[in-house]
């Protein structure tokens, strides 16, 4: 068995050598895909003309404030792509692409089965992780979970179309990037849901069903925060109380930008103990990126400090979509210790609930891990996929044996918190 995972790791090595060259900071395209279709790639959203328009009745996460933000104050080695199509001259759909240099064993090396001395070719599976870092791109958001990556005039472009029209744009980007020396060779599609599912039948892209989008139906009946105790059954609205009582000593509240601003080390230094106790750590924030969502998005974007005794113990933050009618949970940071002892997590998860009814939302969207604690507090999982394809085809017939080798599992049990 070791000298199969062994064989199979120096194939992947090979694959994916590590690529040492740096994302161009600019770049601009115009290209004709097809007789009648053409495409337009821009590396800064404000080159983009048409995308409001395509944009218009879209989540936040394609809207251009939110995009700028983000491109503002980007992740360690993470660039833009943006994708306008247009039919006969006519925009018909948008694409959205992050481009970044991803590393398993910086993604990994927090993880228990990273540091179990007694797991299975633990030696192994370290080295394997060391050697496969490579420019992946990415349609959709890797800060988010959800269905960011594109959208269409469903007029224009049918529906089952518009996956491999999005795909022709991509591998255009790929093959721009490597004439400047960039190798990108993996494209990968995240976060559909199980009714938005691709048929891929001929293509040579993969899919793999990942961790539920834990997601809080509100009851349009919940008027206030009470009206949602007394819907559970009275086991958890027992487990509610006492978890208020624990933290009955901390002062929540809502951050404003020059609170943000003053906290701004503390706020980064607990979000990466969370980052630490994860598992799983695709990117690196930089440590002023929730000050640059608070300046860019104001009220949109909302910061709530737990503080005890005047010192900041965790935080939490969310994105308040009005025009969707829900609530985006987003990084949080927590003083593991005060959580212990105050049930800082689980009072948290209550606080957004509270926020939800405060603001008549239909849903709160929780993400992923922490699966069996958020759905204590009413979340039900949704199941997700995502689609990937690396351009060598010996690599390409072994993702799906490297996902399942290098994914943590989260085992759990689906609490029913309601009479």
């Amino acid at each position: 068995m070791s000298s199969v995972l062994s064989y199979s790791c120096r194939l992947l090595a090979k694959a994916c050598t590590k690529d040492k060259n740096q994302l161009p900071k600019t770049f601009s395209s115009i290209i004709t895909l097809q007789e009648d279709l053409q495409l337009t790639i821009e590396s800064k959203i404000d080159n983009c003309k048409s995308w409001d328009k395509m944009a218009k009745n879209e989540s936040l996460f394609l809207q251009k404030s939110y995009l700028k933000a983000i491109e503002a104050c980007p992740p360690k080695d993470m660039q833009f792509a943006y994708l306008t199509f247009y039919k006969n001259n006519q925009p018909c759909g948008i694409a959205y692409a992050q481009i970044f240099k991803f590393s398993t064993y910086e993604s990994l090396k927090h993880h228990r089965s990273f540091n179990d001395e007694t797991a299975k070719f633990l030696r192994l599976k370290k080295w394997a992780a060391r050697q496969i870092e490579f420019h992946s791109i990415v349609c959709g958001n890797v800060l988010m979970t959800g269905e960011y990556g594109y959208s269409f005039d469903n007029q224009l472009i049918k529906k089952e179309e518009q996956f491999n029209i999005v795909n022709k744009g991509l591998e255009t980007l790929r093959h721009n990037l490597r004439q400047q020396n960039i190798n990108a060779p993996v494209i990968l599609y995240k976060d559909y849901f199980d009714n938005n599912r691709q048929k891929i039948e001929n293509t040579d892209f993969g899919e793999f069903q990942i961790q539920p989008n834990m997601i809080i139906e509100l009851d349009e009946n919940w008027k206030k925060f009470e009206d949602y105790l007394g819907a559970m059954s009275s086991k958890y609205r027992v487990r509610a109380k006492r978890a208020f009582k624990k933290a009955k000593e901390i002062e929540k509240r809502e951050l404003n930008l020059a609170e943000i601003k003053t906290h701004q080390t503390t706020i980064y230094d607990l979000y990466q103990d969370v980052v630490k106790s994860a598992g799983f750590n695709g990117i690196t924030l930089s440590q002023n990126y929730f000050t640059n969502l608070k300046t860019h998005l104001e009220d949109k974007f909302k910061v709530i400090g737990y503080f005890k005794k005047n010192e900041l113990i965790g935080f939490y933050t969310v994105f308040l979509e009005k025009e969707r009618n829900s609530i985006e949970s987003h990084f949080l940071g927590i003083n593991h210790t005060e959580n212990r002892h105050c049930q800082l997590y689980l009072n948290m998860l209550y606080d957004m609930i509270r926020m939800g009814i405060y603001h008549q939302v239909k849903h709160i969207y929780l993400a992923r891990t922490a699966l069996e604690i958020k759905s204590s507090v009413g979340a039900k999982p949704h199941d997700m996929y995502f689609y990937m394809q690396h351009k060598n085809p010996v690599f390409n017939a072994l993702t799906k044996q490297t996902f399942d080798w290098f994914n943590p599992q989260e085992e759990w049990t689906q609490r029913k918190p309601f009479k």
